[in-house]
């Protein structure tokens, strides 16, 4: 488990196939274990392309936020089989075609928030501009951060202000 950061794009039109096709060549790629190091800096710098390009068309959604607390056999591939799945040297990478089949381990009956969380960017990301376009994937990025945030070190730290917050917001 680590603190990670989750990005959600969707890629719409021709270049949608193009993205399609790329994934399914890096996975033949990484499976054949031909260039695995050509494959994994290939997928970061998609993902940091990807990223850099957030506000332009053929993006039809993206949505970026940190998750301190989900473990990372959920993301990218979200448990679904029919996903493909490849992974650079930061980045994991995953592409997705609609409708998304996302399968999560529950505890006791229940998903966690952050599952939900997770559920719902999904569901944003398959329903955004759908009337426009019907040829679309949705990458699903996962870059690991650092440590796990423990609960214990999330309910300390909301009795504290930490020394760089402190240190830019003054009351005069």
């Amino acid at each position: 488990m680590a603190t990670q950061r989750l990005t959600i794009a969707k890629v719409g039109g021709r270049s949608a196939q193009l993205v399609a096709a790329q994934f399914q060549n890096w996975q033949r790629h990484a499976n054949e274990d031909r260039s695995p190091s050509e494959v994994s800096a290939a997928v970061d710098r998609f993902a940091a392309q990807l990223r850099d390009n957030a506000h332009c068309p053929p993006i039809l959604y993206f949505a970026e936020w940190i998750d301190q607390w989900s473990m990372g056999d959920l993301v990218p591939g979200l448990g679904d089989d029919s996903a493909v799945v490849v992974a650079g040297s930061r980045f994991e990478a995953c592409c997705h075609k609609p409708p998304i089949a996302m399968r999560a381990t529950t505890i006791n009956g229940q998903e966690a928030q952050e599952v939900r969380w997770l559920r719902s960017r999904i569901q944003e990301a398959e329903n955004a501009w759908s009337e426009l376009t019907q040829e679309a994937v949705i990458i699903v990025l996962r870059e690991p951060l650092g440590a796990l945030v423990s609960d214990e070190e999330l309910t300390e730290s909301l009795g504290s202000i930490p020394p760089w917050l402190a240190s830019q917001l003054t009351l005069r």
